[in-house]
């Protein structure tokens, strides 16, 4: 998993609902475990994402997975993970 560090206002990431700090799981059902991963299959045309999200609600932890995306999105999301 990749962490990511922010999210661009008005980008893709953030119009897909990412926040700084979801952990990217997969991209296109491939595995992400570092920055290389992750440029060998971000594709232009198509993304489908798999993230973690941690949350407190009422003092408690929250694991969410999530798949976000779509096909023929024509443009890079603007999200930047953790180095």
């Amino acid at each position: 998993m990749l962490k990511i560090e922010s999210v661009e206002p008005g980008s893709y990431a953030a119009e897909i609902g990412l926040d700084a700090g979801d952990q990217l799981i997969s991209i296109n059902g491939h595995e992400i475990n570092d920055l290389i991963d992750y440029h060998l299959h971000v594709e232009p045309q198509q993304l489908v994402l798999e993230v973690l999200r941690r949350m407190m609600r009422s003092g408690n932890l929250i694991l969410k997975v999530a798949r976000r995306g779509c096909r023929d999105r024509g443009r890079t999301p603007a999200a930047a993970p953790m180095r």
